[in-house]
């Protein structure tokens, strides 16, 4: 009878086909950084832009000094009222006078104006004294203000630069090698589990009496 079933079981593991997996290794045991490793970091550069004014030419100050008032007196002839001078002084025939106008002929006349500087008085024989006046001119301040343009420019608020970081390492276990896989083509030998045998049942021992 235990030979039967022994065959039976034999027969239906012949079918079965038994596989097995490798055993994959720890991502962190096999990555590299298991060890001491150095990591280097690049920053760019952090900027912007910004519209400036550029200075061209800087503001200034224009002083144009003033000008007296200066009386002048011919000295080159006698000239008719009807002939002025043609020159203008400052000239050798224009003598600068320390008194200013008003002029007259020494007996309260007034002197005839030909223009607002060139003028005359004129006695009775005709002859006439001719006089050039010049006004003053005040000083005068001009500002001139500065000459500027707009640009576009980048201004820089950070350089680039490297970072370095050291990272500590750790301890790194070995990795569990896989099992090679069972060829399910090669007959396996079945595992039976067989009884545990039994001591036999104990006999009495008959002792007799003596008779």
């Amino acid at each position: 009878m235990i030979k039967k079933l022994l065959a039976f079981i034999a027969a239906a593991l012949v079918g079965i086909t038994i596989t097995t997996s490798p055993i994959s290794a720890s991502a962190d045991d096999t990555r590299p950084g298991c060890g001491a490793w150095t990591e280097t970091i690049e920053h760019p550069e952090v900027s912007h832009e910004e519209t400036v004014v550029v200075v061209d030419e800087e503001a200034y100050t224009e002083v144009i000094p003033g000008v007296e008032a200066q009386h002048y007196s011919w000295t080159g002839g006698h000239l008719p009222t009807d002939q002025p001078p043609t020159e203008v002084p400052p000239s050798e025939n224009w003598q600068p006078n320390t008194s200013q106008e008003p002029h007259d002929n020494g007996q309260g006349n007034p002197a005839t104006w030909v223009n607002e500087s060139l003028h005359y008085t004129a006695n009775s024989s005709g002859h006439a004294s001719w006089f050039y006046f010049t006004p003053e001119v005040p000083e005068q301040t001009i500002e001139h203000p500065a000459v500027t343009h707009e640009e576009t420019v980048v201004v820089v608020d950070e350089e680039a630069w490297t970072e370095v970081v050291e990272h500590e390492g750790k301890d790194c276990e070995e990795p569990e090698q896989p099992t090679e896989p069972e060829d399910p083509t090669e007959p396996r030998e079945p595992t039976v589990d067989r009884p545990e045998p039994k001591d036999p049942p104990a006999v009495p021992t008959v002792v007799s009496a003596g008779l």
